[in-house]
């Protein structure tokens, strides 16, 4: 489907449309390990690719990146810096948008995970050891649980980057 680039990482759209897929494209400064990406789709229909979000910070291996349920937006979240936000852009390109507001960080133990979405389009990820919400229409998040004493250290995904929940999503 795509040809002549290196793509690092790729995940296929929920409704099997499109792929995103993130390319590196140099390190951020010299002397520095920080990789920097651009982020595509490809529709598989066309073969038409595009940059969706250029020159983003992710993890090593660009993985950080995830499908909201109705295919129509890419999340990603650079943790892999002192900004460490999530950030919507939709999957047809435009502006790419921060939806958690959280402040820079200074230390590791502040970083994301990939989101991962309800059937409502709400992404949750993990920070300080809790679980966050963030909705892709707004540009703030909201801490949603903590455990006194302990971290919340990984989100269960039921397939397609959604959400595992009990109880008919009541828990």
């Amino acid at each position: 489907v795509v040809q002549g680039q290196r793509i690092e990482t790729y995940k296929l759209a929920p409704d099997s449309s499109s792929v995103a897929y993130t390319t590196p494209k140099r390190f951020d400064k010299q002397g520095s390990q920080q990789i920097v990406f651009d982020l595509w789709t490809v529709a598989l229909s066309t073969a038409r690719s595009q940059v969706v979000a250029a020159d983003i910070h992710l993890a090593f291996d660009g993985a950080e990146f995830s499908w909201s349920p109705d295919s129509k937006l890419v999340s990603y979240h650079t943790g892999w810096t002192s900004v460490n936000d999530c950030y919507v852009v939709n999957s047809r390109g435009g502006m790419s948008r921060n939806i958690t507001g959280f402040p820079p960080v200074t230390s590791e133990r502040y970083r994301l995970s990939v989101p991962l979405w309800d059937a409502h389009g709400q992404a949750y990820l993990l920070r300080e050891g809790a679980l966050w919400r963030a909705s892709s229409e707004q540009n703030r998040a909201v801490k949603v649980a903590e455990i006194a004493g302990r971290r919340i250290l990984m989100i269960l995904s039921r397939s397609n980057n959604l959400l595992w929940t009990a109880d008919g999503e009541k828990s």
